[in-house]
C-alpha cells in the first residue's frame, strides 16, 4: 500500500512534539487519522491518545481528512511506511457497515504482508458487528483502527478502549439507548415529578452504578451488540417469578470487575467466557413484587456455531 502524497479530500495535519527533533535522538510517533466531527467520544479519544503518546515520550500527530475508507487506508499506508517508528488510528466515531467493511479487510490483508500488529473494535474494544439481514447497518459505538510495527500500537489501542470504559461521560452518551429507561420504556430522561420516592432513589442507585468502569466490551447480545434493557429482562423472564407486566427493568450496569481487554486482531481470543456481573434495577407495580426481584445476574459467552457472532450468552441470577 502506498500513500498518494495528491489525495483528493482536503487534509489538515497538526503535530505535537514531545522532543526536540534537532539532535539525534530516535523518535517515535503516533498519528492518528480522523475527521471534522465534533462528536464528544471522537474528542474524548483524541484527549487520551495524545496523553498516552505523552507519557510514552512519543511525539502525536493529528491528521484531518474526509472519508472512512481514506482514513483506514491512511493508517494502513503511515504504518507499513514506517515499519520501525510508526503507530497509527483512525478514530471514526460514526460510520456503517459500507464504511469499515472492504477498507478493513485491506487493512489485516497489509499487516499479515507487513507483519504488522493492529486491531478493529468500537470505542470500547468489543468486535464490530455486521448483520447479514441489513436490519442494523451503524457502527454506533463508534469504531477505532489500529496499526503499527509493535506491541505498543496494540497498547495504545487497549489503553484508549479501557479509558473510553471508565469514561462516565462516553458511557451514557453512547450506551444511553441501550441501558436505561424511561417513565414510558423509552430510552430518553425521566421528568422527576412523575417517579416515586423509591423509584428515584433506585435510579439514584443506577446512576452511580454506571458511573464505574463498565465490561461494556464483554457484556454483549447473541449477535455481538449492546443489549438493550428489554432483551435483557426477555432473556431473564424465565428465571423471575413475577410477571414480565408487572415489572420493568429500568436500567443495568456492567460491573468491571477485571480487565478483559482485548489482546489480539482476533475479537473471539477475550476471556469473556467466564461469569462476569450484572447489577440490575427495577421498577415494580407492587412492593411484594419489588422484593422477588433479583439484583444481580452473572452473564458469560457460550461458544456457537450457529450464531453469526460465534458465540452464544448464559444468564444466571445470584
Amino acid at each position: 500500500i502506498e500513500q498518494d502524497p495528491q489525495h483528493s479530500h482536503p487534509t489538515e495535519t497538526r503535530q505535537h512534539q514531545n522532543t526536540n527533533h534537532n539532535n539525534s535522538q530516535h523518535h517515535n510517533t503516533l498519528k492518528v487519522f480522523t475527521g471534522d466531527s465534533t462528536r464528544i467520544h471522537k474528542k474524548q479519544a483524541i484527549q487520551y491518545l495524545q496523553q498516552f503518546a505523552t507519557a510514552n515520550t512519543d511525539d502525536f500527530q493529528i491528521e484531518i481528512t474526509g472519508g472512512c475508507g481514506n482514513k483506514i487506508l491512511r493508517t494502513a499506508a503511515y504504518a507499513s511506511t514506517h515499519p520501525s517508528s510508526g503507530h497509527a488510528i483512525s478514530v471514526l466515531p460514526l460510520t456503517c457497515s459500507w464504511d469499515t467493511a472492504g477498507p478493513c479487510a485491506l487493512l489485516y490483508t497489509c499487516m499479515n504482508k507487513f507483519g504488522l500488529e493492529g486491531k478493529v473494535t468500537d470505542m470500547f474494544g468489543g468486535e464490530i458487528v455486521y448483520d447479514a439481514t441489513g436490519s442494523m447497518v451503524t457502527n454506533d459505538m463508534g469504531v477505532l483502527v489500529s496499526c503499527g510495527s509493535s506491541s505498543r500500537t496494540l497498547q495504545y489501542h487497549n489503553d484508549l478502549c479501557r479509558a473510553m470504559r471508565s469514561d462516565s461521560v462516553i458511557l451514557d452518551a453512547l450506551l444511553k439507548q441501550y441501558w436505561h429507561r424511561g417513565t414510558g420504556g423509552d430510552s430518553g430522561g425521566t421528568d422527576a415529578m412523575l417517579l416515586g420516592k423509591e423509584e428515584m432513589e433506585e435510579r439514584g442507585r443506577m446512576k452511580d452504578a454506571q458511573m464505574k468502569p463498565q465490561s461494556v466490551h464483554i457484556v454483549r447480545n447473541a449477535k455481538g451488540r449492546v443489549m438493550t434493557c428489554q432483551e435483557l429482562q426477555t432473556l431473564l423472564s424465565d428465571q423471575i417469578d413475577v410477571h414480565s407486566d408487572a415489572c420493568t427493568l429500568i436500567g443495568y450496569s456492567m460491573i468491571d470487575s477485571k480487565d478483559l481487554s482485548l489482546s489480539s486482531s482476533s475479537p473471539y481470543s477475550d476471556p469473556s467466557r467466564s461469569w462476569n456481573e450484572l447489577q440490575l434495577f427495577w421498577r415494580a407495580d407492587e412492593e411484594s413484587y419489588k422484593e422477588k426481584l433479583p439484583g444481580l445476574a452473572k452473564y458469560k459467552r457460550v461458544d456457537s456455531t450457529l450464531e453469526e457472532s460465534g458465540y452464544t450468552v448464559e444468564l444466571k441470577l445470584e
